[in-house]
């Protein structure tokens, strides 16, 4: 009997899954997002992690929310590689910008 439940389940996990991940749906926007949050550490690394934190992805432009200004100022230097980095652990969903916000 447990192992039909467990069944249930995963094939539930797996529909889910599969909505979210819908390349054209806002889901699959939120999914993505939900992704990056969980990797973030390790993908800005432990400094600007601290600092930036990603907040909105719409359009194939990534939000992240800082702090300050001088923050900001910080991020112009390091969002290119960050970009990459992202693009490079997520294909599918291909950053376009990256905006910064206070």
């Amino acid at each position: 009997m447990g192992n039909k439940k467990t069944k249930r389940l995963s094939s539930l996990a797996s529909v889910i899954e599969d909505v979210f991940s819908k390349k054209s749906s806002r889901f699959s926007e939120i999914f993505f997002l939900l992704q990056l949050q969980r990797s973030w550490k390790k993908l800005a690394g432990e400094e600007i992690s601290k600092k930036a934190n990603p907040v909105h992805f719409k359009y194939k432009t990534l939000f992240l929310k800082l702090p300050d200004s001088s923050s900001v100022q910080e991020m112009h230097f390091v969002k290119e590689t960050l970009k990459n980095k992202i693009n490079q652990e997520f294909p599918e969903y291909k950053i376009e910008k990256i905006l910064l916000k206070t």
